[in-house]
């Protein structure tokens, strides 16, 4: 449950929230939407792709909802009160919503009278971990690196402008951990090396490669961590 979660939170905050509907989001209509995309995703994402019992999972679903309702207007008032605290603000509406799924998924865990092994969603479930990572390592990350060097508007521009090379290059990075000590594995990082020399050719080259890898290596074990928690 928790990674069914947190992969339908990453999906409907990153790949699925454009610019528009960031800024759509302060008034009432467009912060509506996003919760409905968020709601819409997870059904998705339990019902459909893994086919778990709506019955159990549904009250975990709707307080995830809910409680992302919640630290969206939260955050919409934060950001009245302190415009300025630009990293501070998003930084903390990403903890409450990990806090958030994780009790949901923990009232899950402790209310489903339904046998673990007799759930389908575990057989299916086996590919959240990666896709999870993937989703981190690119969109996610490409968004968080721009909030965190908002002040460094010439940095902004080259990201929005290198914005495919670059998740490009950190999803065969990621592939790397996942072929593991193979030739194909040495491929993937060559092939990643080299998309970072001819393509991201100018002043900031150094600084985003020693940066994707940062981002690469530090998620993996963040991976593994959350898993172990959330068994």
């Amino acid at each position: 449950m928790f990674w069914a979660l947190l992969f339908s939170h990453l999906i409907a905050d990153y790949p699925l929230q454009t610019d528009g509907l960031v800024r759509a989001k302060k008034t009432c209509m467009g912060l509506l939407l996003h919760v409905a995309i968020h709601l819409a995703t997870m059904c998705v994402v339990l019902f459909g792709v893994l086919d778990m019992p709506l019955s159990p999972a549904l009250p975990a679903v709707l307080a995830v909802t809910m409680c992302h309702l919640g630290i969206d207007i939260w955050k919409n008032v934060l950001a009245r009160l302190k415009p300025q605290w630009v990293i501070g603000g998003y930084l903390q509406d990403q903890v409450l919503h990990l806090v958030s799924i994780t009790l949901a998924a923990a009232w899950y865990a402790h209310t489903c009278t339904v046998p673990l092994f007799a759930l389908p969603a575990q057989a299916a479930a086996a590919w959240l971990l990666p896709a999870s990572g993937y989703v981190l390592v690119t969109h996610a990350w490409f968004v968080t690196e721009r909030v965190l060097s908002y002040r460094a508007k010439a940095y902004q521009e080259w990201l929005q402008a290198r914005l495919w090379p670059r998740l490009m290059s950190r999803t065969i990075l990621f592939s790397v951990w996942l072929l593991g000590g193979t030739v194909w594995g040495a491929i993937a990082l060559l092939g990643a090396l080299t998309l970072h020399w001819y393509d991201l050719g100018c002043r900031y080259r150094w600084r985003a490669l020693g940066i994707d890898l940062a981002v690469v290596v530090g998620i993996i074990p963040l991976l593994y961590l959350a898993h172990l928690v959330s068994m």
